[in-house]
């Protein structure tokens, strides 16, 4: 039966898919380690920022306190100075603002990696029950084709034994007719 069969587009075997779905997680796996990393670097960069933003608070309040706390106030000195301790808080107002715009970014990334991140691992034990069924179907064909080989040999041997017993018979009959 060697006849011209039209050619049929080459279908991926189950070890080819498999390796394609894996190298695919891993590298999707890999990418999504990646960012989160990246993200948490920049998250420790903010926690800095707010750490000196503490301390130059501390050094505004301290610098306050210097003249409330004073019984005899230089108000000539605090009136010199008030200006530059105005700029220095609208200085941390804007950098506070700054790093809240970060921190919320920084968290929306966060949620939105999570995010995948759980939906990549709900797709891949889809994948993997998939490919888990695609495997059995294709032991359950291997087996089918097992034995019908073995059927199709037994068939064989005994169509074998039966025109032998008929050879036999026939040889029989022409000794007895004869």
């Amino acid at each position: 039966s060697s006849q011209m069969q039209p050619a049929q587009p080459q279908q991926q075997q189950t070890w080819e898919i498999s390796i394609l779905g894996t190298l695919l997680f891993k590298t999707i796996a890999e990418a999504l380690r990646k960012s989160c990393l990246d993200t948490q670097k920049q998250e420790q960069l903010v926690l800095l920022q707010m750490e000196e933003m503490n301390n130059e608070m501390k050094h505004l309040r301290d610098a306050l306190d210097k003249y409330f706390l004073n019984d005899e106030p230089d108000v000539l000195l605090f009136q010199k100075e008030e200006e530059m301790i105005r700029d220095k808080f609208h200085g941390i107002q804007k950098k506070l603002l700054a790093i809240s715009t970060k921190q919320n970014s920084i968290h929306e990334k966060l949620r939105i990696l999570h995010s995948v991140e759980k939906k990549m691992i709900d797709l891949q034990n889809i994948y993997d029950k998939q490919l888990g069924q695609l495997r059995k179907n294709e032991e359950d064909v291997l087996k089918d084709l097992k034995e019908q080989r073995v059927r199709r040999e037994k068939a064989i041997k005994i169509r074998g034994a039966e025109k032998s017993h008929s050879n036999w018979a026939m040889a029989k009959l022409d000794y007895t007719i004869s």
